[in-house]
């Protein structure tokens, strides 16, 4: 190389954009001019290298990893040639990771038995709910401001009874407290009249009214599993054959209890000709989209990934589709479609053959 080489620019752009939980896919394109420049580029996080170097492919590089921690980061590209260009190095890309989100949410329902009202001296039984049923903990028991008492939770629900309670007009709540505050909150329930009347004041009848919501599912699916990419060709440096397309649309419908929210990934097997060649899942990349969903729904298509630049068949890397990416995300009920363009790369050396791979969707 030459120290009086061609000048070059190396500029980086971070995908999705700060801030992303911890563990989020993030990538990392680093583009450099001019595009002809031959070498690799260096992602760095401050002064720490971030994966191996990764070479240069029509004017770009680009590295997704998972192990941000949570902070803030200083990311870089480094471009170094092997060529007569010159090195260069992006301007520095502050990112930031959140950690933990935090602890999840509860809900504490109360019921009492008898309802409405009962004699002195009946024996009254309180039951609270606490949702969802992995939570630990105990529940205190009010009649006001008073405690009545308190119990374990097991398997989502905690009892108390009495038989003491005075004459005269009551209002029970029952309050949840968490074992782990950092992995549950405490909740309370809405609070229940309820009356200790003498025999013979009065009387009463009660119904009790049952509801049962259907559990519902999550379902995938797609109208139909072959796509056919273009034959690949020689790009403008004549260092890849590319090809370009899409995947067919993807449905996604959720019905189930309680908007729990899910995530579409998928994953690609290595394309193989049926015999001895190969063209590794790394080189197959994509760029997610949502093509519509419903009204009730929130979806958010997944981060791009850069196919990788034609890596060899026997290459154990995880970049592109090789490993398990996110499609899209979303919440709220209903059907979305969703969609990805496909790019892939594969090296120069590949052996004239129809080949065929398999992406894996799956949705949680």
């Amino acid at each position: 190389m030459s120290a009086n080489g061609t000048a070059t620019t190396t500029t980086l752009a971070v995908t999705p954009a700060s801030p992303v939980a911890a563990g989020t896919a993030v990538t990392l394109t680093a583009t450099v001019a001019p595009s002809t420049a031959a070498g690799s580029v260096q992602f760095m996080d401050g002064k720490a290298a971030l994966g191996s170097p990764v070479t240069v492919s029509g004017g770009t590089a680009a590295l997704t990893t998972s192990t941000l921690a949570a902070g803030t980061h200083s990311l870089t590209a480094a471009f170094t040639p092997s060529d007569t260009s010159s090195a260069s190095t992006s301007t520095a890309v502050s990112y930031t990771v959140n950690g933990s989100t935090g602890a999840q949410a509860t809900t504490t329902a109360l019921a009492v038995t008898p309802a409405g009202t009962a004699a002195p001296s009946t024996p009254v039984a309180l039951t609270a709910t606490v949702t969802p049923s992995a939570a630990a903990g105990s529940v205190q028991f009010n009649d006001g401001t008073t405690t009545l008492g308190t119990g374990a939770v097991s398997g989502g629900t905690a009892t108390f009874s009495t038989s003491s309670l005075a004459l005269g007009s009551h209002s029970f709540t029952a309050t949840f407290v968490p074992t782990d505050t950092a992995a549950f909150t405490g909740s309370t329930s809405s609070s229940i009249p309820y009356v200790i009347a003498q025999s013979g004041t009065g009387a009463t009848a009660s119904e009790t009214i049952t509801s049962t919501v259907a559990a519902g599912a999550l379902v995938i699916s797609v109208a139909n599993p072959s796509v056919t990419l273009p034959t690949p060709a020689l790009n403008a440096t004549a260092s890849l054959f590319t090809s370009t397309g899409s995947i067919n649309p993807v449905t996604l419908t959720d019905t189930r209890a309680g908007n729990l929210g899910w995530t579409v990934s998928g994953q690609v097997t290595d394309f193989s000709d049926g015999a001895s060649h190969l063209i590794n899942g790394q080189n197959l990349g994509w760029v997610p989209n949502v093509v519509d969903n419903g009204a009730g729904q929130v979806v958010t298509p997944g981060a791009t990934v850069a196919p990788a630049a034609g890596v060899a068949g026997s290459d154990a890397g995880t970049l592109g589709l090789k490993s398990s990416r996110t499609l899209a995300q979303g919440t709220g009920l209903g059907t979305a479609h969703l969609g990805a363009a496909l790019n892939l790369n594969a090296p120069t050396s590949t052996v004239a053959a129809t080949y065929t791979a398999t992406l894996t969707l799956t949705a949680i």
